[in-house]
């Protein structure tokens, strides 16, 4: 019972890492694509990293909640 609340509440919170950090590095990048801001190039990197993060973190949480929370079979 424990394991997979666990292993709900690793998902979601996968999801919701994912999620902000792709949504904040989306808007970051957009406000600089359509910004006339000399450091505009510095901005766009900055958002495209926030974009990568969250692949890496959403991953990495999803990963951890499969083999921390995994079933084992008992004989």
């Amino acid at each position: 019972m424990q394991i997979t609340i666990m292993k709900t509440l690793l998902r979601m919170a996968a999801f919701l890492s994912f999620g902000f950090c792709f949504a904040g590095g989306l808007w970051i990048f957009c406000l600089a694509a359509f910004g006339h801001d000399p450091t505009a190039a510095l901005v766009a990197a900055l958002g495209l990293f926030l974009m990568g993060a969250a692949f890496f973190a959403g991953a990495m949480l999803w990963l951890f909640a499969e083999k921390c929370c995994a079933r084992r079979d008992e004989k």
